[in-house]
């Protein structure tokens, strides 16, 4: 099987020896698994959701690579656990808090509204 002019020509900073590269991937995999699951379909999500190719998303899955930094957006976007093992990584466990505190807000309002619309109706 011949590459097509896209494939990668040069191994990957994660499969070279970049430690660093290395723990992105694997944290990114980790989220991508705990997020989206791991089967075919998972794949077919993700790479709807950031617009690239399959087998990159099953590299990203396998810890091989991890997604690039407007990829990476898409999915912290899309995805609390992703946005975790972002801020994770970066050091940044105080933003998580607020991030989930934030979240649980969103989450109560809407249901304070259901309960007032429901009370209401009585």
């Amino acid at each position: 099987m011949s590459l097509s002019k896209k494939d990668r020509k040069f191994p990957s900073p994660a499969a070279d020896g970049d430690e660093d590269a290395r723990r992105f991937a694997a944290a990114m995999a980790a989220a991508l698994h705990e997020t989206f699951g791991g089967g075919g379909s998972a794949v077919k999500t993700v790479a709807r959701l950031t617009s690239v190719n399959e087998r990159t998303v099953k590299n990203w899955f396998a810890g091989v690579n991890g997604p690039r930094g407007d990829h990476l957006v898409r999915l912290v976007g899309q995805s609390n656990g992703m946005l975790d093992a972002f801020l994770t990584m970066a050091g940044r466990g105080d933003l998580l808090a607020i991030a989930r505190t934030a979240d649980l807000a969103k989450r109560l309002s809407v249901i304070l509204k259901f309960l007032d619309e429901t009370l209401s109706e009585r």
